[in-house]
């Protein structure tokens, strides 16, 4: 964000341009704006659908800031839409962490691989993870995420 360039549309009016001197510090609050605002435009300009529910689509890509989950019904429908998002994101130049981008598969099979590739990609395959404060694992067993919540006022 440090020395660009911006100007912003109100309607069909333009302001001046505005020149950024200084990046955004991370945990700046409009830093998770731009972000959503960025990946919005990504998601969009890879053609995923974002309305309805997983039980009426392969795929859907829950985001928030810089964190993008990948929900598909099949290991296809998930390296297609990895492969979309990749292109639409590297033309806004941002980039996958590879390091911190796991594979969670809900279904168990007998030859389940320590990776995922796609492309060039080596994606670890974990039992759970955590997803703005909450726990996803493979066995979509939500009982400790309900305990750790005080739901009794």
């Amino acid at each position: 964000m440090e020395n660009t360039q911006s100007q912003v549309r109100i309607q069909s009016d333009l302001s001046d341009l505005i020149t950024t001197k200084k990046g955004l510090r991370q945990g700046d609050s409009l830093a998770c704006l731009f972000f959503n605002l960025a990946l919005e435009k990504v998601v969009r300009k890879a053609g995923i659908q974002t309305s309805g529910t997983i039980f009426y689509k392969s795929v859907q890509p829950p985001a928030y800031a810089d964190d993008i989950d990948i929900i598909a019904r099949s290991r296809t429908a998930l390296k297609e839409a990895s492969l979309s998002l990749e292109r639409a994101a590297g033309e806004m130049g941002l980039r996958i962490n590879e390091k911190k981008t796991k594979y969670l598969a809900t279904r168990e099979s007998k030859n389940q691989q320590r990776y995922f590739q796609i492309k060039n990609f080596n994606f670890e395959a974990v039992q759970s993870f955590s997803y703005l404060g909450s726990l996803i694992n493979v066995n979509n067993d939500n009982s400790a995420e309900i305990k750790k919540k005080n739901f009794n006022g």
